[in-house]
């Protein structure tokens, strides 16, 4: 297998979509659950606490489950986001040289280098526009889709699917 060597820019676009994804991979099935119990509270509380159900409480419990949907689905994310963005934590436009060889991936940013073994690797979760190869449930690479050629985003899948046993495509 020859090398494949590719470059992702860390722009704050590519970052806050990460975040946003991240949030959504890592609790999508717990999330569901609570919404699903908070909306059933919700109608057993205005069943209990009013013998009918009027216009006024059904368009309460509307813009109350929407209100929840959306704070759980992009508030937090763009919140923490913002948090990480003023401490000094985060590196806005950090350019990652990824070298994919047939043992590892080599990563070269101005800050220095490592490899990593593809049995390392937690996981790799692949969405619309990008890549994101985790070392650990909450510490990922990204590598963005939209900077890539099409000849370089299919040989980095056929090297990822074939090297890395927990890959996933979530289609969203």
């Amino acid at each position: 297998m020859q090398d494949l060597q590719i470059k992702t820019n860390y722009n704050e676009k590519l970052i806050k979509k990460y975040m946003i994804d991240h949030f959504f991979i890592r609790t999508k099935k717990v999330k569901i659950i609570i919404n699903i119990i908070i909306v059933i509270c919700t109608i057993l509380t205005i069943i209990l606490m009013t013998n009918k159900i009027t216009t006024f409480n059904i368009v309460c419990l509307i813009i109350y489950i929407l209100g929840f949907i959306e704070f759980n689905t992009s508030i937090l994310p763009k919140f923490s986001f913002n948090k990480l963005k003023k401490s000094s934590k985060l590196s806005i436009n950090t350019n990652n040289e990824y070298i994919l060889s047939n043992k590892e991936i080599e990563i070269k940013n101005n800050i220095g280098s490592s490899k990593i073994n593809y049995l390392d690797i937690y996981q790799c979760v692949e969405v619309k526009n990008a890549y994101y190869i985790y070392l650990s449930d909450r510490q990922a690479f990204i590598i963005d889709k939209e900077q890539l050629t099409k000849e370089e985003n299919q040989k980095l899948v056929k090297i990822l699917t074939t090297k890395i046993k927990n890959y996933q495509k979530i289609n969203k």
